[in-house]
């Protein structure tokens, strides 16, 4: 997973458990070439990217 913001704390346990076992269904991998979103999703729909900030430290 890229991240480009400083994290507080480690990966708890509950949370590695999480990528462990619902990962493989929800993340994607990282590739150099360009994400074709509707072979990934396995339809055409409009393509929305939201991207949070946290609780604003980064931004603030």
């Amino acid at each position: 997973m890229k991240s480009f913001v400083r994290r507080a704390g480690r990966t708890t346990g509950g949370q590695a458990r999480a990528f462990e076992t619902w990962g493989p269904e929800f993340l994607v991998p990282y590739r150099e070439e360009r994400l074709d979103l509707d072979a990934a999703f396995g339809r055409h729909a409009p393509t929305i990217l939201e991207i949070g900030f946290g609780m604003g430290e980064a931004t603030a």
